[in-house]
Formats: C-alpha cells, sequence, structure tokens
C-alpha cells in the first residue's frame, strides 16, 4: 500500500469518526449541530486543499455522506444533511474541482442533495450540470437541475442561465410533487444529452410524460 492510499485510510476513518458524531444529535441540540457541520467543512476543506488526488479517493467511511463524482473525473461534491431542519430538510455541498494544475474547494449555496453530476464543457469553459432533490416539507419533493461553472481563478458561479423555451432563459429547472400523490419518487435524469424533467399536475400527482431539453452547444433547449 502506498503512502497516499495509507495516509487516506486514516483521513477517512477520520472523517468518519466526524460524521458519526453529527449523527448523534438531535434536533433539539442546535448549537452542538451547528459546532459540529462547521468543525466538519473546516476539515474536509484543509483535507481536499492538501491532497488534490483525494478525487480519486473511494471513501468507504462516509455513512452519512453522498459522494458525487463526474465521468471525466474533474469535479467531486459531498453532500450531506446538516440535521439542524425541521420537516424539511438542508444539505451542506462541497465540491472539489481538480484539472491540470487547478484544484479549487468551495461550498455551494444550495440546501438539496446533489445526486449526479455531469461535465457540460464547451470551449476553454468548465460547465458541470447538476441534479438534486430536497425533502421541502413532509409532503412535498423538490427536484432540481442547475449548472455549476468553474473559472480559471477558481471562483465560481452557481445557477448558470442555460436552460432555454423559446421565450425565456432560465439558470435552474425545479418541479415539486406531492408523496401524499403517489407511490413513488420522482427523478430528473439526463442521458443521450436529453434531461428529462418530470410532468406534475397542480395537486403535486405525477404524470407519466417528461418535459425534455436537449443539450446543445453548452445550453439545454426545450423540445416540444
Amino acid at each position: 500500500m502506498n503512502v497516499f492510499a495509507q495516509d487516506f485510510n486514516k483521513i477517512d476513518r477520520q472523517l468518519g469518526k466526524e460524521f458519526e458524531v453529527l449523527s448523534r444529535y438531535t434536533p433539539f441540540e442546535f448549537e452542538k449541530t451547528e459546532a459540529q457541520n462547521k468543525k466538519i467543512i473546516k476539515l474536509i476543506f484543509q483535507i481536499l486543499k492538501k491532497y488534490p488526488k483525494s478525487i480519486q479517493y473511494m471513501f468507504k467511511q462516509l455513512a452519512f455522506v453522498k459522494i458525487s463524482t463526474s465521468e471525466n473525473k474533474k469535479i467531486r461534491i459531498f453532500s450531506w444533511d446538516n440535521m439542524l431542519s425541521g420537516t424539511g430538510r438542508e444539505n451542506i455541498n462541497i465540491f472539489q474541482f481538480v484539472d491540470n494544475n487547478q484544484n479549487c474547494v468551495g461550498q455551494l449555496d444550495q440546501y438539496g442533495s446533489i445526486d449526479k453530476i455531469y461535465s457540460i464543457s464547451f470551449g476553454s469553459k468548465n460547465v458541470f450540470l447538476m441534479i438534486s432533490q430536497q425533502k421541502l416539507s413532509n409532503p412535498i419533493r423538490g427536484l432540481f437541475a442547475s449548472a455549476l461553472q468553474i473559472n480559471s481563478n477558481c471562483t465560481f458561479t452557481e445557477k448558470c442561465k442555460i436552460f432555454k423555451t423559446p421565450k425565456k432563459t432560465y439558470n435552474q429547472i425545479d418541479v415539486n410533487y406531492s408523496i401524499f400523490e403517489n407511490d413513488n419518487n420522482a427523478y430528473i435524469n439526463f442521458t443521450n444529452n436529453i434531461l428529462y424533467i418530470p410532468l406534475v399536475l397542480e395537486n403535486g400527482k405525477l404524470t407519466n410524460k417528461f418535459l425534455k431539453y436537449k443539450l446543445k452547444e453548452g445550453s439545454f433547449y426545450f423540445e416540444k
């Protein structure tokens, strides 16, 4: 086992213990929960900035964390429930972007659980499609598609305006549905350069139809 793997096995266990501490707090222990989240955020930032190769490491001890990595291995997002909300849930999302001599780490201003991330880079721009979901209240679930652009100086732009209809351009696509009106959960899917958005009725009931946005030249265009 090489030194990098040995170091990261220890780091993996250390992070796992910190998340385990977070999971033990009750919703009434707000100050402790908030402090533990801040401790974890600081620790993850330190690790990712020190070890660019961590983007290749398969964390095994982070049972409470959703880790999504793009297929080209340029970006990874760590997403976890901050344990601070009531009936709705909010996640903390931290990304690491590694390309050539860049190793960028940042916290996103998004609160859903980011499940998948895809590279849709075009030209010299590094743009990524993020698909997420969030429990907004007891019956209501939200589904989101948004884009993140990483710039050359490690600054980043969230919710880029790349979703286009004949009349408007949007920085995000979102849809809400009710679990009381449906037997199954819904998901946004991206396959063969087409983004499939579940069509939902006004009462929150899912249909078997989808809105389609096709990726062309770095933007998603609504298709009838």
